[in-house]
């Protein structure tokens, strides 16, 4: 399996990754203001999942924000996913029931650099 990030043409922070040419994850790393930066659309095609893409996307998120010289990324999780993040030292800090719909909360959290 190859594995490759590539930038989105007019989506400044947004990159999409490739596994032998198939688009099969995408994610955002855009200004959040002074200082941080936000995760966005984590979307990663299901068939890929426990591979090792998501880890290789959180350790090129941290490169990327410290090559900045960020030293907060928000990410706006669910409770399915926050597990995930919270692996890589991000923290709950707030929860919102059914943020994202019914039976999907919301769970925003914060990754110290």
């Amino acid at each position: 399996m190859v594995y490759s990030a590539f930038p989105v043409l007019g989506r400044e922070g947004y990159s999409v990754c490739r596994v032998d040419g198939r688009i099969v994850r995408a994610f955002g790393l855009v200004d959040g203001g002074t200082g941080r930066k936000h995760l966005n659309s984590i979307l990663l095609d299901p068939r890929f999942q426990g591979g090792g893409i998501g880890s290789a996307i959180m350790h090129r998120v941290d490169a990327l924000a410290r090559a900045s010289g960020i030293a907060l990324v928000r990410i706006a999780a669910s409770h399915k996913s926050a597990p995930f993040f919270g692996r890589f030292g991000a923290k709950a800090v707030k929860v919102i029931p059914d943020g994202w719909g019914s039976g999907m909360h919301r769970v925003d959290m914060e990754l110290r650099l």
